[in-house]
């Protein structure tokens, strides 16, 4: 159908290729920096990080690819930038052992 077309144009105008793994990462900021943490915030955002939790004691979760990470690990803020796990858009598989044996 038309819609799978459009779909496949959209893609290519995306700027997020589906070949670029996003990787779950968490960063510490300085102390010293706590204060300016929403405008720091904003220049991770600029350069590309997809924030999913901002702690006001200096955390902050969220989602990059590999250049992103690269990129950001220059700041002289983060204090620690720990990669937790890759992020596939596709879901886990179910897990059977969930449920009860009969």
């Amino acid at each position: 159908g038309s819609c799978l077309y459009h779909l496949k144009m959209w893609e290519q105008d995306s700027p997020w290729h589906p070949e670029h793994k996003m990787i779950q990462i968490v960063i510490t900021i300085s102390e010293s920096y706590l204060d300016r943490l929403e405008t720091l915030a904003e220049s991770l955002r600029v350069d590309g990080l997809e924030i999913t939790r901002l702690y006001a004691f200096g955390v902050i979760v969220g989602v990059a690819d590999k250049e992103v990470i690269l990129k950001i690990r220059n700041y002289k803020e983060i204090i620690s930038l720990l990669e937790e796990k890759e992020v596939f858009i596709t879901p886990p598989p179910s897990d059977t052992h969930s449920f009860p044996e009969e």
